[in-house]
This record gives C-alpha cells, structure tokens and sequence, in this order.
C-alpha cells in the first residue's frame, strides 16, 4: 500500500496528525499525484495553515491537461481556502465559473451565498437563495426572513423606508415571529407616530421569546415614557422577571424604571439581586454606589468603592461557536460570521454552517 493510500485511510479512521504525515510522504514520492497534493492541502486548511493550502491548490490549477472533474474539485478547494481567510472577493469569480460549468450543483449556490452574507449583500443573498430554492424545493422561510430583514435594515440606514417597509412585510409574510423583521418595522411605525402598532411588534418579541427580551427594552420604555405609562412598563418588567429568573437584564431594566420613578430603595435592593448572581458585574457596582450616593449613604459607598476597585471589566454577549465577547448585542459573530442561535431559532430556523 503506498503513502498516499495509507493516508486517505488514516484520515477514514480519523487519524489526522497521522495522515498528515503519510500525506507529506505521498507527495515527496509520487510529485505529479494530483490527488495527494489535493487532500494535502484540505488537511492543512482544516489545521488552520490555510495560506499554505491556498498555495498548494492554486499552483495545482496551472497543471496542464487535469480531468474536469478534478479540476473542478481543485476550483472548489481554492473557493474553500479563500472563505477561510476571509477573501471572500476572489473567490466569487471562481464560484461563477462553477456554476456555469454546472448550473444544478447546489453546493455552489451554497458556497456563493455564506460569501454574500459574510459580506452583508442581502440583495445577492435573496437572488441566490431562491436560486437554491428552485433547485431543491426546499423552502426554509426563516432564512430568507432574515435576509429581507437585513436588508430593510440597510435600507433604513440610508433612509430608504419605502423599501425597506416593503421587505420587512415580506419577511413578516415568510415568517410571523421573525425577531429582526419586528424590531426594525416597529422602528418605522414608530418613527412614523404609529405607536400602538410599534408596541404590538415589539410586545410580540417580549411574549413568544421572554429570554430575549432585552432587545426591546429601551425602545418600550421610550414609548411607555412619552405616553407618560410608568406603570404599564413596571407591570411588564415584573412579570417578565417571573418567567426570565436570573436574568440580568430584566433586573437592570426594572433598576431603571424603579429609579426614575423615585423608588430609590427598591432599586438598591435589585441592583444588590444582580450582584448575588454575578458578583463582577461592574456596571451593577458602580450603578449601587451612584444610588448610594443619591441616598447620602456613605458607609455603603465606600464598602461598594472597595468591591469595584477589585474588578476587571466583564463583558456580556458571548459567541457560543467561537467565544468571541462583546458587549454590543449581535445577530451574527462579528468574528466568525456564524449565525446567534437563540435568534435563529426563535424565528423558526435552524442554524446553518455554510461550509463544503
């Protein structure tokens, strides 16, 4: 059995390190073994070393006289190689010409589209997903929800309402519950004065998925305060924080109703409830002595100075794939694109790794 052969088992057996090393054998024995080089350099990307892999699988596309098939394979490689380091541009090009040497090869479409969402073009995401569609009849509304979102939501940075109003009804259309489509169409009614259908939209999010109902918060309590409805937003807030227990946020928005409605006490007792359940909570700390200090009591605010100057800064959204932390809330890891599960799945998908 030859080095390369004995590779392609290793790797069966998932044996990778081994394999590794048998496939560096295979291509010092047998130069011309396309095949060899090929899994080589997918062995590479897969251990991170993908400006080795892109070397590899382009300098094997200037070989003469390769069969289609492997060619094309090799075509692949090298899209593959781009996405993983983030040249998504050159890729495209490589991607058409697939798809124009075989139109009925869904994973193409697939590869072209995790490009257009990597690169937030929602407009070329929507064309190439029903392309996909037409192709295998599968009809994942929740994603293509998510695209028009997304795409309303450009729109709407550039004051494009009519538009982006267009696409978020038809977001709403695919998918009824989509959380993107709701937020942002509830910021157009309520920039445009239609305040009772804003808080429809918004207090959907808040009753089907309570877990993230942080994302409506402030715009709520916008709305509630300009209708002058303390106590409306308060009932909300405290029956929200029967169903989310521990949740931090629901407890740091009553903090803040409780303390604009002058209930100082109330709001240093839920605040000392945030500590009991993550003691670093920095902004909690400094919150409380800020509250002391409003309520003259120095004792307090020097024993919780004491605390905070202990701690290092916390941060609060995390990605479960990668665990990249930050403190801004995303829909999509800024760092390794890969979608928020709760949201996704809150909109009736299910979490897609656009990969080969």
């Amino acid at each position: 059995m030859d080095s390369y052969q004995e590779g392609l088992n290793l790797l069966l057996e998932g044996r990778r390190e081994e394999a590794l090393t048998k496939l560096k054998r295979a291509v010092r024995e047998m130069p011309d073994n396309v095949e060899a080089w090929l899994t080589l350099g997918n062995l590479l990307r897969e251990r991170g070393e993908v400006d080795r892999a892109l070397q590899i699988h382009r300098n094997l596309l200037v070989k003469k006289k390769l069969p289609k098939a492997v060619f094309a394979r090799l075509k692949k490689a090298v899209v593959v190689d781009y996405i993983e380091s983030k040249q998504y541009k050159k890729a495209i090009p490589i991607l058409k010409e697939l798809i124009d040497a075989s139109p009925k090869d869904v994973s193409n479409y697939r590869l072209i589209l995790s490009i257009h969402e990597r690169l937030k073009d929602w407009r070329e995401a929507i064309r190439t997903y029903e392309k996909i569609h037409r192709l295998t009849r599968k009809d994942d509304k929740a994603d293509l929800a998510f695209y028009y979102s997304f795409a309303a939501s450009q729109q709407l940075e550039v004051s494009e309402v009519t538009e982006a109003e267009r696409n978020l009804k038809r977001a709403l259309k695919l998918s009824p519950h989509c959380v993107p489509a709701l937020l942002y169409y509830g910021d157009i009614d309520y920039d445009h004065g239609r305040l009772k259908d804003a808080k429809e939209k918004w207090l959907q999010i808040v009753e089907a998925f309570p877990h993230i109902a942080h994302l409506v918060f402030h715009r709520l309590e916008r709305l509630y305060f300009e209708q002058g409805n303390f106590s409306e937003i308060l009932k909300l807030y405290e029956e929200l924080r029967k169903k989310s227990i521990n949740d931090i946020r629901v407890l740091s928005a009553l903090v803040r109703i409780y303390e604009k409605m002058g209930r100082k006490r109330d709001a240093v007792d839920t605040l000392r409830e945030i500590l009991g359940i993550e003691p670093t909570n920095i902004e909690a700390r400094a919150w409380l002595i800020r509250l002391h200090a409003d309520l003259d009591d120095r004792e307090m605010i020097v024993k919780q100075a004491k605390e905070l100057c202990s701690m290092y800064p916390s941060e609060f959204h995390e990605c479960v794939h990668c665990g990249y932390r930050g403190r801004r809330f995303f829909f999509r890891c800024p760092e390794c694109d890969e979608w928020k599960d709760e949201i996704y799945l809150c909109s009736g998908g299910m979490p897609k790794r656009m990969k080969s």
